[in-house]
């Protein structure tokens, strides 16, 4: 009983309870099937928040205690996974579009400037100088989405996005 309340109330705080009411069961169910490792994530992040509990199901005070758990364990890790998403994105553009300018924009100006190349030599250059200005920046940004993705509260998170 109380780790059913518990999965309700963490459910509604990420993902809000209009979405979950407008959702077919069927969708429910296939997202829960093609996640099964993140569910399994999830359950067992579920079980550690619901050995915390003292209450026992009939006490009135089991709302309250699960409620505080809610707003001092899930609230802010849900925060957290957030603004990091947003961060990694920014970093991915911002930081690889200022990449392109500062790194490749003087060589390809360069490249313009000598004599003798054709157009497709001129093309295959400034698009080798791009790519190796940008590679390393999504790489960085894919390893830490690719972190975050493992966390237990993604498997939510994600689900409301569908």
């Amino acid at each position: 009983y109380r780790f059913s309340l518990l999965s309700w109330e963490v459910v509604t705080e990420v993902v809000p309870r209009n979405v979950l009411q407008t959702k077919p069961a069927k969708d429910l169910l296939t997202y829960k099937d093609a996640c099964i490792d993140l569910k399994e994530k999830f359950r067992s992040y579920l079980w550690s928040l619901e050995a915390a509990i003292t209450s026992k199901p009939w006490e009135e005070k089991l709302s309250k205690e699960i409620d505080n758990i809610v707003k001092k364990e899930i609230v802010p890790e849900v925060r957290r996974i957030r603004e990091q998403k947003l961060a990694i994105w920014e970093k991915l553009f911002g930081e690889s579009l200022t990449s392109i300018s500062l790194k490749a924009g003087p060589p390809l100006v360069g490249i313009q400037l000598v004599l003798g190349l054709s157009f497709w030599e001129i093309l295959a250059l400034s698009t080798s100088l791009v790519g190796a200005a940008t590679l390393k920046p999504l790489l960085d940004a894919w390893q830490e989405e690719r972190k975050l993705r493992r966390n237990a509260l993604f498997f939510l998170i994600r689900f409301q996005k569908r």
